[in-house]
């Protein structure tokens, strides 16, 4: 074995401004860093002059070697140096990104700005051009109609989606369940951009690691308002008030339920066996109590609010629906999700690489402006990918469009998770040896609530874009 038998410590300081009236012995310092260098020097006979030479930049010797049968003197030195850093800027030097970051960065921002235009410019024909073109033709109808004409050569049967005016805002299936993750997705989306806006502002310092998970407990349990709102809001627009109480239940206790659970069985284990990272039991009680005694009674707030403002559809449906003719195989629901998932999982894949290697090599991720910018680009591509599928859908005769606005936009996160569980395999295999099943099987787990948060608030961004676009298309031409 061979090592460094000297050490260098070096002190970065800065000197504080003087108090006026105070004398020059009370000037004090404030140390901004230190860090500490390694160096080797034979210590034989003359060890005091190779030490002095080696502190001092002038000799080089090779690591000493454990083996030799004489003694190895082992020796270090103080250096303090007067920096300019100031306190509040003391940790730029450790959050500095290299040129590879600052490549991968803004290589995953140009990919999400590029495919968001793609799709943007998709909607844009869709919006401007199609939709447009079969208004224009909608309101040229009822002018001939209305002056009394006969014999045009349109119909407005050659608008699709017209003819779903009496059907397309029908109650949709599992209505419950749909309000539920609709309702912890506007939840999620509201807790993530507060914070990133938090964090974008300083709030958060890496001194302190913990701080930005521990306030998105709290502020996720103080829009439990927000979440009761937008799920009582799309319930009560259908259902009667005899369901209510199970939809106010199901928004507070489902989703934080099973994540709650996945967190519990990992902390038992590492409980078990012992291990430092474990949470205490205080913390868990903490948790029960923001769950139970905040987001609780602010669902049940939330969900009476919206319940008293229920959605008002431009067109009432019939009591009997329409047959849904028999469509192709690339507009079913699998397929959609397929196109829509891998089309907003390409959109993040860079950061979310580049946040997981962090994670695991002991990192600090403090890169909040590139990741608001890319969640920026993955929420308009959302809306872009859930207006694609309902216009397709409309057009296919299809009204059944509630639970596709949801579904296709929430397929990024399975995408997200088998794509970052591979590189995670193939992580672990180049950079560590032996990692043990409960390691991998607490990331894994990780992963999944992570890339099952990320579902619901594409699922919910997608759903609230649909229904915009169908209630602005509706509302503009004449039911049958």
């Amino acid at each position: 074995f061979e090592f460094n038998n000297h050490i260098t410590i070096w002190i970065m300081y800065h000197e504080i401004a003087p108090v006026v009236g105070a004398a020059a012995a009370e000037n004090k310092v404030r140390i901004i860093s230190v860090y500490v260098t390694a160096g080797s020097f034979d210590s034989g006979n003359d060890w005091e002059t190779n030490c002095a030479r080696l502190d001092g930049g002038d000799l080089t010797v090779t690591p000493q070697s454990l083996s030799t049968a004489e003694g190895i003197r082992t020796t270090y030195s103080v250096r303090w140096v007067e920096t300019d850093q100031k306190w509040a800027t003391r940790w730029d030097s450790l959050l500095a990104m290299d040129n590879y970051e600052h490549e991968t960065n803004w290589s995953a921002i140009v990919n999400s700005i590029l495919l968001s235009l793609l799709l943007g410019f998709l909607v844009a024909i869709i919006l401007l051009r199609s939709v447009r073109n079969d208004l224009a033709l909608l309101r040229e109808l009822e002018a001939v109609e209305g002056s009394g004409g006969a014999g045009s050569d349109y119909d407005s049967t050659n608008v699709a989606w017209k003819l779903l005016s009496r059907d397309v805002f029908r109650m949709p299936r599992h209505l419950l369940l749909l309000s539920i993750l609709h309702g912890n997705g506007a939840q999620l989306l509201w807790m993530l951009l507060l914070q990133m806006v938090f964090a974008l502002l300083g709030f958060y310092s890496p001194s302190n690691r913990g701080a930005f998970l521990t306030y998105s407990f709290v502020v996720y349990a103080c829009l439990a308002l927000v979440g009761g709102r937008t799920a009582g809001k799309l319930y009560g627009s259908f259902a009667s008030g005899q369901t209510r109480r199970t939809l106010v239940l199901g928004v507070a206790l489902l989703v934080p339920g099973v994540a709650f659970t996945a967190f519990f069985l990992i902390d038992l284990v590492l409980w078990t066996l012992g291990s430092s990272g474990a949470v205490p039991f205080l913390t868990l009680l903490y948790i029960a109590f923001l769950w139970f005694g905040i987001s609780l009674p602010l669902t049940f707030v939330g969900a009476s609010w919206g319940f008293r403002s229920p959605t008002e559809w431009p067109v009432k449906p019939t009591k009997i629906p329409r047959m849904v003719p028999p469509g192709s195989c690339f507009l079913s629901t699998a397929s959609l999700s397929a196109f829509g998932g891998i089309t907003l999982y390409s959109m993040t894949f860079i950061q979310v690489f580049s946040i997981f290697q962090k994670i695991w090599l002991h990192q600090f991720v403090y890169m909040f402006g590139f990741l608001f910018l890319s969640g920026i680009c993955f929420a308009v591509g959302c809306v872009e990918v859930a207006i694609i599928t309902i216009y397709l859908t409309l057009c296919n005769e299809d009204y059944k469009w509630w639970w596709k606005s949801f579904t296709v936009p929430a397929s990024s996160g399975l995408f997200m998770f088998f794509g970052t569980l591979i590189y995670q395999v193939v992580l672990t295999r180049e950079l560590f040896e032996d990692v043990s099943f409960v390691t991998m099987w607490m990331m894994t787990t990780y992963l999944a609530m992570a890339c099952f948060a990320v579902s619901l608030i594409a699922g919910s961004i997608g759903l609230t874009a649909s229904t915009w676009f169908c209630k602005l298309i509706y509302s503009r031409c004449k039911p049958e």
